[in-house]
């Protein structure tokens, strides 16, 4: 049951939607002396000690704020002196206009080149000494992964780099080691800043010399990609619009925004972002072909030895390219991201430092045995039971009710049916025994004969996988239902099917669907599809059935052990088919002969989505280790060497508390845990059934987990739509699953009204007479953004607002009762307001909000913020990408855009917030460490979590530096956001874990290749920290 209720302490004005089982209790904060540090000198409000407790703690040394009192403007100046060198680097590589003449010919010499501007001449150097490199790397592919060739660019001139391979032929290294890179530092370790500059830059860094070194390098590395994809690219959702041609805008009206947008995004290559920045008529302007590439990737080194003049060439007008889409992008790119911490973050995002060891190199061997022994036991056993089935029915298939429609036409060479090779994805010759089984082939559904429900299942093209339903008689069948010509269709036999079944009390499945065709004398239903209810179902034999295999709603009626094999089989090797090509590509470098021990940079995109997340295809997708799944333990392959850990934290419900803090800064007063969402993720408990998951699944009707699911769909946009396919997938009925769905989106994000904004000048007189004759939910429906209030006109939303009667209503009352009632001393000044009452009372733009949910606050914030003419962060103030950026209000289509792509312009607000929140945590943690002298050097973020290698020493004083570092950042965010309490509760890391490799949590169980267990490591409560450091960051 719902029920209203109201904070006391002179607050009757905060109303709430809770729920009869949870009352509030007093949010524990940090203490005044935290607070002080923080905020000391920011106005803000007195402490309400009717809603907080001030938690007794530990205070640790803290370290002097570059803004005492001001923790916001601490990272603003933090960002500046910690960014100050490159970021000059990056403005002199944008003002070079005197680009230096290319050489003529190329130096095809061992090492460094640098061509001389006055006469030509080619110099050997050790290095480029330059302040920036404008930087592009070769490869062989043939060869491996090492560098092949390199050309840079600066404002002093050209310098090319060749391999030893690629002169002297020398043999391709087993053991990689850093003198097979390229340096671009001095040998002695003198170093200081430099910023290197490319398109995809990740991947040349890989293959720089001193990003191996044991002290971090000095070099940044900035990604001419990461540029383009966090302004101009377009999402995944969005390809088939950007690929759409000849659009008939006429036919398609809902897509009159499509030209225009497409206009303003392209795709992030180097050749299109080139066209797309770089005019026709530019005269600097170069023709880009990525032909010559191809002799990268399919020659072998001798190729590109006889190409050499050509190849370096080709190389180096992309090094020239890339200078100019640097340069067409950078003021644009300034003003979206005006913060250096976001430049400063992103040039740390790249530089990923992963120690590996000597289980590096066995670890493939070792997966690759494990797959092949469950596959090869598993082939021979379906093979088997083919030539079985083969010899049982080969004179009866006719009246197979699956195997009817197969080939069973024999092949020439083999002489066996020709559906049984369709099973083989490498068939070399006459020998079965070396040939593989395709576990996806249409076949196999057929050979095993799989039910669903009580239902046979039917492949059909076009349509994919279904099933058979018998047309009930009498019954009424779709208007133009397509009709299958299916030749001798074996229907006494597909009814006994369904009647056998039936006898075995297994369970006919409610339609999801609607029938899509005949098929003789049934009806042909589409199999749920997994992601999408309406698609095409192509595979049966997937992990994405594994549930409804083992709920029996999918069902082999013969060989069922070798077909739920196929499915359990299948999971144990996916894992290592979908990395094995990933791992290969990675590149250790050793530090000794033996390869014992060694490194990975791997080539991180820095801000490789829109959102601005960080990408790589390997080390930020794979999962933690799971028992029998092979492959699965790769993560735990980077492991500290000796003398060090790997400490680190993930940052607890990140976005959760992103959204929670986002919709009390909207709420009258700005209190941290102000909005029932904001509570139940600061107070909620799982063990007292009041944390949100709970809470929604108990007023939905639903498990926690699929509440789960649904929460955090709807924090990133999700709409009912969404949620009911989601529950239609956790098998619940559709009509179900709607009905669900809908009442799970008015207990959380509320009911959607139509808004108009309260003019101020009016806000006196209207605010009293709205609380005194409007109910308790019509006043708790108000919302309040700073100083702004916006009042509830209509419940109707699909519908333009043609009447106001809230209006009509203050403006009788006002022009009536309030004109008698005001004194005297107040007479003129409101008749001067009541002449333009009617027309100035509220503003005209009308809001979609949301009022009654527990969301409702944070949905409010992003429907607000959409809003906004320039759609950006509340924290450090990036801009949103073109792809999602809302059109010019008013502007053709701007509204079917919306329509469109709000759910992942929603979630941009929120995961790129997350973003600028580790942009922080990374700089605030890096000032640390250099401060107090803590060796630490930043190892990984996947999402969440950060990670960093420590020697032993220093463990337990980089463990406090995080917990400071997170207690610091949240309290920028909140002063960003005009919040002023930090919540014990996310003041600092719930656990820094401190271990030996890197894993998800530290008593996750990870067997090693040579089968050895690796001992667990230490997670540590900040009161754990302190008592270990005596709460000092000193040494």
């Amino acid at each position: 049951m719902l029920k209203l209720f109201k904070y006391g302490h002179g607050c009757s004005n905060i109303t709430f939607l809770r729920l009869t089982s949870i009352e509030r209790k007093k949010i524990p904060i940090v203490s005044k002396d935290l607070h002080d540090y923080l905020f000391k000198n920011v106005s803000r409000s007195p402490l309400d000690k009717d809603r907080y407790n001030i938690e007794s703690i530990e205070i640790p040394e803290l370290p002097k704020l570059y803004s005492e009192g001001n923790i916001l403007e601490h990272f603003e100046l933090l960002g500046k002196e910690m960014n100050i060198k490159y970021d000059s680097y990056l403005l002199k590589a944008f003002e070079m206009n005197d680009i230096p003449k290319m050489p003529e010919k190329w130096a095809f010499s061992e090492g460094w080149v640098k061509y001389d501007l006055i006469d030509n001449r080619s110099i050997k150097i050790d290095y480029p000494e330059d302040d920036f490199l404008i930087f592009d790397v070769e490869v062989c592919v043939k060869d491996g992964r090492l560098p092949t060739l390199a050309v840079a660019l600066s404002s002093n001139g050209w310098y090319s780099w060749c391999s030893e391979r690629l002169i002297k032929n020398t043999p391709v290294p087993s053991c990689s080691k850093t003198n097979h890179l390229i340096p671009l530092e001095s040998s002695n370790g003198n170093n200081k800043e430099k910023v290197v500059i490319g398109h995809n830059i990740s991947f040349d860094r890989s293959r720089i010399k001193e990003q191996y070194h044991d002290h971090p390098s000095k070099t940044a590395f900035w990604d001419t990609m990461s540029m383009a994809i966090a302004m101009y690219s377009v999402s995944d959702s969005q390809t088939t619009f950007y690929d759409k041609k000849d659009y008939n805008i006429a036919v398609h009206s809902e897509h009159s925004w499509l030209e225009k947008w497409k206009e303003s995004v392209t795709k992030y290559n180097l050749k299109d972002l080139y066209n797309f920045l770089v005019p026709l008529d530019d005269e600097r302007r170069i023709n880009i072909d990525k032909a010559a590439r191809d002799l990268f990737v399919d020659g072998d080194i001798e190729l590109i030895r006889d190409e050499f003049q050509f190849l370096t060439k080709y190389c180096a007008n992309d090094v020239l390219a890339t200078l100019h889409v640097y340069q067409k992008m950078y003021k644009e790119f300034m003003y979206r991201f005006p913060s250096e911490i976001t430049r400063y973050g992103m040039i740390k995002m790249a530089n990923v430092y992963l120690p590996i060891n000597h289980y590096w190199n066995t670890f493939q061997e070792q997966c690759d045995k494990d797959s092949k022994e469950v596959t090869y036991g598993l082939h021979n056993n379906i093979i088997n039971f083919i030539k079985q089935l083969i010899g049982h029915i080969k004179n009866t298939y006719e009246k197979d009710p699956w195997m009817f429609y197969c080939d069973w036409s024999n092949d020439k060479n083999l002489h066996l049916p020709k559906w049984f090779l369709n099973c083989f994805s490498k068939l070399k010759g006459k020998n079965l025994d070396d040939a593989e089984i395709k576990l996806r082939s249409n076949e196999l559904p057929k050979v095993f004969g799989v039910c669903y429900g009580i239902y046979p299942v039917h492949f059909i093209t076009n349509y994919g996988w279904g099933y058979l339903k018998p047309i009930e008689k009498n019954g009424k069948l779709p208007k133009n239902l397509p009709v299958f010509d299916v030749y001798n269709i074996p229907e006494e036999e597909i009814l006994n099917v369904i009647n056998d079944n039936i006898k075995k009390g297994m369970s006919e499945q409610e339609e999801k669907n609607k029938p899509v065709g005949r098929v003789g004398p049934f009806l042909f239903y589409r199999l749920p599809h997994p992601t999408n209810g309406t698609g095409n179902v192509g595979v049966i034999f997937s992990k994405s059935y594994q549930s409804l295999f083992e709920s029996k709603i999918l069902t082999p009626t013969r060989g069922a052990e070798i077909a739920d094999s196929i499915i359990n089989d299948l999971i144990k090797t996916m894992y290592w088919v979908s990395f094995r090509k990933r791992f290969e590509d990675e590149l250790p470098i050793w530090k000794d002969d033996k390869c014992e021990n060694g490194v990975i940079a791997p080539s991180i995109v820095p801000a490789g989505t829109i959102t601005r997340r960080s990408t790589h295809k390997l080390w930020l997708t794979v999962t933690s280790a799971k028992k029998d799944i092979i492959g699965s333990n790769l993560k735990s392959l980077v492991q500290a060497p000796q003398g060090y850990k790997i400490v680190g934290a993930d940052v607890d419900s990140q976005e959760q508390w992103l959204a929670a803090i986002m919709g009390d800064s909207i709420r009258k007063d700005k209190y941290i845990g102000d909005s029932l969402f904001s509570y139940l993720v600061l107070m909620g408990n799982k063990n007292e059934g009041t944390d949100l998951h709970t809470v929604v699944a108990k007023q939905s009707g639903i498990s926690r987990n699929v509440a789960k699911i649904l929460n955090y769909a709807r924090l990133y946009g999700s709409g009912p739509n969404h949620a009911a396919s989601v529950l239609i997938k956790h098998n619940i009925p559709e009509k179900q699953a709607k009905e669900l769905a809908q009442k799970t989106f008015e207990k959380t994000k509320g009911k959607l009204g139509t808004y108009l904004e309260l003019n101020l000048k009016y806000k006196e007189y209207f605010m009293p007479w709205y609380k005194n004759t409007k109910d308790k939910s019509e006043w708790e429906s108000l919302v309040f953004v700073n100083n702004r209030i916006f009042v509830k006109i209509s419940d109707k939303v699909n519908k333009k607002l043609d009447k106001n009667i809230v209006r009509d209503e203050f403006v009788k009352y006002a022009r009536t009762s309030l004109i008698n009632d005001l004194p005297s001393s107040e007479m003129e000044n409101f008749k001067l307001l009541l002449n333009s009452i009617y027309k100035d009372c509220f503003k005209s733009t009308e809001y979609k909000l949301f009022y009654g949910g527990i969301e409702s606050d944070v949905f409010n914030f992003l429907n607000l913020i959409v809003n906004e003419p320039e759609l950006r962060t509340p924290i450090l103030k990036c801009k949103l990408g073109n792809g999602f950026h809302p059109r010019p209000k008013y502007s053709v289509g701007s509204l079917q855009f919306l329509n469109y792509f709000k759910r992942s312009i929603t979630n941009w607000v929120i995961q790129s917030s997350a973003v600028d929140f580790l942009h922080m945590l990374l700089l605030n943690m890096e000032w640390l460490c250099q401060k107090y002298n803590i060796d630490a050097r930043f190892c990984i973020s996947v999402h969440d979590e950060v990670r960093y290698l420590v020697k032993d020493e220093d463990v337990h004083r980089a463990a406090l530096a995080l917990n400071l570092s997170n207690l610091m950042v949240r309290g920028a965010i909140s002063q960003a956001l005009g919040i002023y309490q930090i919540p014990y509760t996310t003041a600092f890391f719930s656990l820094i874990d401190i271990d030996t490799i890197l894993r998800k949590e530290v008593n996750e169980v990870v067997t090693r290749p040579d089968q050895t267990t690796v001992e667990s490591g230490v997670a540590l409560t900040y009161d754990e920290v302190f008592e270990k450091t005596q709460g000092k960051l000193s040494k």
